[in-house]
């Protein structure tokens, strides 16, 4: 992504960067990903992080992954984001296990391990059949011991809405929704055009812009200023 490609985009209405954070096969941060949270800030851009987990059996920890990942965000000013972890079997390379009850643990301890780094506001990346798929039409994630999670439903029906079609599924109730990813794999746009990668739409209500408004005041890509936060959190690394 390049500073005129995101002008290009912000003249078409577009102000919310997602960025993944996470290589899943080699399990680094994604270095890239993260620079492009710089060029968003400078932009005035909204931005919030997503990763996609390893998740076969030869993969680091939950908490190994939360570790290498929020390391590097930390390293690079980024104390403090909207958090998703993406959920799905897409990735012929990384199909969750067919056992459900692992994976309802092993998501759990993502989010542990987000909210011991001191993140509050974390999200699920999902959509419902996949949801359904990896852990099971009756789990209910917001009736564990974590705080509300938060979800992006993912429904590719084209409408511009937050709800429109959404059927509650894993304890997610249209309270907990704050995105709705209407179109996906688009190759190319007026902006932008990527061969072996692709853009997503997204919908998100402007009550949710405060939130977002309090991360970006306190990112600070240029300057590390997390690093206080991290020395301390360095005491706390997930074992």
């Amino acid at each position: 992504m390049t500073a005129s490609q995101l002008n290009c985009l912000s003249q078409q209405g577009f102000d919310l960067l997602s960025v993944n954070v996470f290589n899943t096969i080699n399990e680094t941060a994604n270095i890239v990903g993260i620079q492009n949270y710089g060029l968003a800030a400078k932009a005035s851009w909204y931005f919030e992080a997503y990763m996609y987990p390893c998740v076969s059996v030869n993969c680091s920890s939950a908490w190994d992954q939360i570790n290498t990942v929020l390391d590097a965000m930390f390293n690079a000013g980024i104390c403090e984001a909207i958090f998703y972890i993406g959920v799905d079997n897409s990735d012929a390379n990384n199909k969750w296990p067919k056992n459900t009850k692992t994976n309802q643990e092993f998501l759990e301890k993502l989010i542990e391990g987000l909210q011991i780094w001191g993140y509050n506001d974390i999200g699920i990346y999902t959509s419902q059949n996949n949801w359904d798929q990896i852990f099971g039409s009756n789990y209910n994630l917001n009736n564990s011991n974590l705080d509300p999670v938060l979800l992006w439903n993912v429904a590719w029906n084209g409408v511009q809405d937050l709800t429109s079609g959404f059927t509650p599924f894993g304890g997610f109730t249209q309270e907990t929704l704050t995105r709705h990813q209407y179109a996906g794999n688009v190759k190319s746009n007026q902006c932008y055009t990527c061969g072996a990668c692709y853009l997503d739409y997204n919908y998100y209500p402007t009550s949710s812009r405060k939130q977002m408004i309090k991360s970006r005041a306190k990112m600070s890509p240029a300057t590390p200023n997390c690093l206080p936060k991290q020395k301390i959190l360095k005491n706390k690394h997930l074992r």
